[in-house]
């Protein structure tokens, strides 16, 4: 799960929230 998390998060932006569905909650976000 790590490798694919490091992999996915290159391509997002940083300039908005970043979260993963169904893992962590609302405070996670921010």
């Amino acid at each position: 799960m790590y490798e694919i998390v490091a992999l996915t998060a290159r391509q997002l932006r940083r300039d908005r929230p970043i979260h993963l569905l169904g893992i962590g909650g609302v405070r996670d976000i921010f």
